[in-house]
């Protein structure tokens, strides 16, 4: 695995990419017809750079092997559905950074669905807005599909009070 592989699994594992809290988008459902929901979701990087700790910003491969400070910054859209069947147009954009230190990265990731904000720390959810404010939750699995440029198969529980 390449270090860009190695690099985004590492994050996607610690801190998920995303948190598919599209829920609405995802289920088809409406966001206040079921207090928990399993989301399913394809995402899929657009923009992904690393940021050295003295500020040099390398925005294409070869990317270095991370040291302590370096952080990872990666802008991706996401797809109702899996990367064999899902929706012909995204319902939602997640941002994930991490930042390296000592072992694993410290990542989060802020998911924008509709008019809505959820905030993963790790694969926690750690805070929201809109219609998900006070939800929690996690990411159940997130598993990268092999030969793409980091895609990834990304399954979310969340529970809305």
């Amino acid at each position: 695995m390449n270090i860009h592989k190695r690099v985004l699994a590492a994050a996607a594992v610690a801190a998920t990419i995303a948190a598919g809290a599209a829920i609405p988008a995802i289920t088809g459902a409406h966001a206040t017809s079921h207090k928990t929901q399993t989301l399913h979701f394809f995402d899929k990087p657009v923009t992904t750079s690393l940021t050295t700790s003295s500020g040099k910003v390398i925005s294409h491969p070869p990317y270095p092997q991370p040291q302590a400070g370096d952080v990872l910054n990666v802008y991706s859209l996401d797809y109702p559905g899996n990367h064999a069947h899902h929706a012909s147009h995204w319902t939602m954009s997640t941002h994930l950074s991490c930042t390296f230190a000592q072992g694993p990265p410290a990542c989060v990731s802020n998911v924008a669905v509709g008019s809505s904000l959820l905030v993963f720390d790790g694969n926690k959810l750690v805070g929201a807005t809109g219609v998900y404010q006070g939800a929690t939750g996690r990411v159940v699995s997130n598993k990268t599909i092999p030969n793409t440029n980091n895609q990834s198969d990304i399954v979310v529980r969340i529970k809305r009070r």
